[in-house]
């Protein structure tokens, strides 16, 4: 009976065995044939635009596949900021992962860690990208990419208007008779010649001395006259209360003049930072501040709008010396640097933790027999464990290139998506390198999305032939972390 419940269970796991091995078959097959429909698909349509000029000439922005160049600068863009992500990430990696195989104990702290590194692995590319363009445009951060500087003064082309009024009054007449007007108008015709005979105009003669006028006042019509008093673009910055009143008065006085107001009737005049505006009693009407280019100008200059100021009056407006700058100097946020700092935060999880897992695999023999030689724990990794791991350490390096390569949300947020460089030209002298890395440019995956239909332009064969030199590096890429890590388990024993 136990032989048949023993042989029972040892079919059934037999056939969960065979079961798994099926699965495991079914989805490599799987993996491999997406893979290798990618590369075919891809290779099919790009292997057209691949050439050596292809490949070592710089990308023009034309729709034509003949004129819109090779792709030089994003290849060198690409090997930039990935060299740039890699020896940021490098130390703060190895570091971290040494920490936590040899110097952290179990407990709270070593779980947040590995918790914060877990968690960090997970955080999509985007919002990394979203995090550093909100800190890298600091303007403290400024020596890594560039500053713009936003600020202007408020009075730059602005337009102040005074609404200056002067009372008319004009009289009408009215006719009392008993013929009206209109029954003489028959008797001239269209070009207003007499038509009539002698005798009728004799009697039209006597109806107009006899006309009795009486005359009424007509409604009172105010005659507006507009002060628009102007300001120039690119005023001074460092612009003082003083120096802005006294500006503020000059043009008010030009714009007076130039509306034929003589200025014992309007006239403004600058002390100590204030703005005097005066009306004479010679004047007929108020004053009044209507309209400005902007809230901002308004309040500079202290103004208030509406409000008049009558014959005989006088109104002091202080100018803010502190509301004249508008605007703010903030750092560009886009460069290799910035990139490449992103991209180090990006791939730190990943690896930190194929790191990790290298030192793991150093035996613990090793570490003992230096330690009982009278190694110190430190010399003790520096000279044993990282030389035993280094395949391993190189293999995560490897990797986290990889991940560099082919990311593009991080790169056109924070490289931008210019297909060229937009340094100092020509890029490649010496002295415009540190001006490249501090500007922006792109790489083989804004590239593609530049140039895909899905980006600005509508060449697909360009888009795949960069598609095709950029799986071209990824594959080398992971042949040679295959290969070292190979190498490493072999000299390991």
């Amino acid at each position: 009976m136990n032989n048949k419940i023993i042989d029972k269970k040892q079919k059934n796991h037999a056939a969960f065995d065979i079961s798994g091995k099926i699965y495991s078959y079914i989805s490599m097959i799987m993996i491999i044939c997406v893979f290798s429909f990618i590369l075919i698909v891809t290779f099919r349509y790009g292997w057209r635009v691949l050439s050596f000029d292809f490949l070592t000439t710089e990308p023009n922005p034309s729709a034509i596949n003949t004129e819109s160049g090779g792709i030089l600068t994003p290849i060198i863009g690409t090997f930039i900021l990935t060299i740039v992500g890699i020896l940021i990430a490098f130390p703060f990696a190895i570091a971290t992962a040494v920490y936590l195989c040899f110097y952290t104990k179990k407990g709270i702290f070593k779980t947040m860690v590995k918790s914060a590194v877990d968690i960090l692995a997970g955080v999509p590319t985007i919002v990394i990208a979203l995090f550093a363009l909100a800190i890298f445009t600091l303007p403290q951060m400024g020596f890594l990419s560039s500053r713009i500087d936003t600020r202007a003064n408020v009075l730059n082309g602005a337009e102040l208007v005074f609404k200056y009024g002067k009372e008319n009054t004009e009289t009408e007449r009215s006719v009392n008779t008993d013929e009206s007007e209109e029954y003489w108008n028959n008797y001239f015709d269209k070009y207003g010649d007499w038509t009539g005979t002698d005798d009728e105009y004799s009697q039209y003669e006597a109806w107009r001395e006899s006309l009795n006028f009486e005359a009424f006042a007509k409604e009172s019509v105010k005659q507006i006259t507009d002060i628009r008093v102007m300001f120039e673009n690119d005023l001074d910055l460092n612009m003082t209360a003083l120096q802005c009143a006294e500006m503020v008065s000059n043009a008010f006085n030009r714009a007076a003049a130039e509306n034929g107001i003589p200025k014992d009737k309007i006239s403004a005049e600058a002390i100590a930072g204030k703005i005097i505006i005066k009306v004479g009693e010679s004047a007929s009407e108020p004053l009044i501040c209507y309209s400005s280019t902007s809230e901002a100008v308004t309040k500079a200059l202290g103004l208030t709008l509406d409000e008049e100021i009558n014959p005989g009056e006088e109104k002091v407006y202080s100018v803010d010396e502190s509301l004249l700058i508008d605007g703010t100097v903030k750092s560009n946020g886009r460069s290799f640097l910035v990139c490449g700092i992103t991209m180090a935060i990006m791939i730190l999880p990943f690896v930190i933790k194929s790191m990790e897992e290298a030192l793991k695999t150093v035996p613990q023999s090793y570490i003992d027999g230096a330690l009982a030689l009278g190694a110190s724990k430190w010399r003790t990794i520096y000279k044993i464990v990282l030389r035993a791991a280094r395949d391993g350490l190189v293999t995560g390096v490897i990797l986290g290139m990889g991940r560099i390569v082919g990311d593009t949300a991080i790169v056109w947020l924070t490289l931008g998506g210019s297909i060229r460089m937009t340094g100092n030209q020509p890029w490649f002298l010496p002295e415009n390198w540190l001006s490249t890395l501090r500007s922006g440019g792109g790489t083989l995956t804004t590239y593609i999305y530049w140039t895909s239909p899905a980006g600005e332009g509508n060449q697909f064969d360009v888009a795949f032939g960069a598609s095709v030199v950029l799986i071209a590096i990824i594959i080398l890429l992971n042949i040679a972390a295959a290969v070292i890590g190979k190498a490493g388990i072999k000299q390991n024993g």
